[in-house]
């Protein structure tokens, strides 16, 4: 509950109010765990990641967004093979966790992680 109030109480300034409301119902749907871990969400260290990047035309509708781990969202991101490969050793990601992870990356146009 600390958490969920938390989001509550720290909208995020810059992003619209649609973004913030399903930023706290994707808490909520994803039990308050990462999408790709099922880690538990820790205040300062989960993000809420454009499935489509905005820039690439995604919106802040609820089925474009997803709450990750702060480290998978880095490695999603990454494009550098040393940062890749950093967080996949940290993460130690099983086979399915890596095909989700592939899969949200071909969303924001990068590359896949083999």
């Amino acid at each position: 509950m600390d958490i969920l109030y938390h989001l509550m109480r720290n909208s995020v300034k810059q992003r619209s109010i649609e973004y913030n409301d399903n930023r706290l119902s994707l808490y909520c749907a994803q039990q308050g765990k990462c999408a790709i871990t099922k880690q538990i969400l820790k205040i300062g260290k989960m993000h809420c990641h454009h499935k489509i990047p905005v820039k690439l035309g995604g919106k802040d509708n609820y089925s474009n967004l997803i709450l990750l781990a702060e480290d998978v969202h880095i490695l999603l991101h990454a494009t550098d093979e040393a940062v890749i490969k950093h967080y996949m050793s940290v993460l130690n990601l099983n086979r399915n966790q890596i095909i989700k992870l592939n899969k949200l990356r071909k969303q924001a146009g990068l590359d896949v992680i083999e």
